[in-house]
């Protein structure tokens, strides 16, 4: 369906605009709270009100592991694993299982 290549094309600019130096820390503000919506809306889109819920919080989860992976390796192969992680959590989230 169309909306599901509106979702794909948001989370591919993510992972590029993620990774460039003038992207603001996901635990500021304006970074935390695009993450929260975007899982609120997502979620709910996959699974109603319920998956809204898992959304913001598989959003700010992964928003603060990230941001300890990031610190924790200055490494570009911390940023991947940050993807992975929160691919990961978004996934299970959906799925249901997630709470």
């Amino acid at each position: 369906p169309r909306e599901h290549h509106a979702l794909e094309a948001a989370a591919a600019g993510e992972l590029v605009a993620d990774k460039l130096p003038s992207t603001p820390s996901r635990l500021e503000r304006r970074g935390l709270s695009g993450r929260v919506l975007s899982g609120a809306f997502a979620g709910h889109s996959v699974a109603g009100r319920a998956g809204a819920a898992r959304g913001v919080a598989c959003a700010l989860t992964s928003a603060v592991a990230g941001n300890r992976i990031r610190a924790a390796a200055s490494s570009p192969l911390a940023a991947f694993a940050e993807d992975w992680l929160a691919i990961s959590l978004a996934t299970l989230g959906a799925s249901g299982r997630a709470g």
